[in-house]
């Protein structure tokens, strides 16, 4: 059962779209934490 924090990324990483890029950087400036708990 993933924790609320993976919920969070993941509900992030699912609106990449198809064929896009992105980092651990972005994703975590989106949640307010740093990019080492992204990844």
């Amino acid at each position: 059962m993933p924790t609320k924090f993976q919920q969070r990324v993941y509900s992030i990483v699912k609106r990449i779209p198809r064929g896009k890029t992105t980092t651990y950087k972005a994703i975590a400036e989106k949640l307010k934490t740093s990019p080492r708990a992204v990844g």
